[in-house]
Parts: structure tokens; sequence; C-alpha cells
């Protein structure tokens, strides 16, 4: 995937799971997959927005990259279907 990093994925999923817990996400992430790449855009256009409201650490840039491939969307599922306390691997 361009420009994404294991660390900055890991710590935004790591981040998110913490807030809403990980089975809403996957269940989440089970509604947005046939539209993800949609998803991936509005999360674009919804970026300097985002910047303006202290968005520094580029997540939802993040998140758009990991919804716009099926590639990525597999990475989060496998992610969060990890146990926390194993190394979820970002990679596969």
């Amino acid at each position: 995937m361009k420009n994404l990093t294991h660390s900055n994925a890991s710590a935004l999923l790591d981040q998110i799971s913490q807030i809403a817990g990980r089975e809403p996400l996957l269940a989440l992430l089970d509604l947005l997959e046939p539209v993800s790449a949609l998803s991936a855009q509005l999360l674009y256009v919804a970026q300097p927005a985002a910047r303006l409201l202290g968005d520094r650490g580029s997540q939802i840039s993040i998140l758009a990259q990991l919804l716009e491939t099926p590639e990525g969307i597999a990475q989060m599922r496998s992610y969060l279907e990890t146990p926390p306390h194993s190394d979820g691997d970002m990679d596969a």
C-alpha cells in the first residue's frame, strides 16, 4: 500500500478499537466493504476539514488508504480479528 506503514495503521486501529470495540468495528467493516472505495473518497474529501479540527497525524488519510483497496480491508479485518495482546500483522 502506498505510504502506509504498519505502525501508523496499527496505532490508528488500536485507538479506534479502544473507543468502539473490535466487534462493532468488524460489523461496520462488513457494512462498508461493498462501498469502501466510495467511503475512502469521502474521507479524502473530508481530510482538509479534519486538519482544521485537529487531525495533525493524518488519521483520516490512513483510514482512507486502508479502505481504498480490498487488500487494505483484508488487513484491517485481520488486525481486528487478532486478539489485542498478540502481535497482529498488517503486512498480511
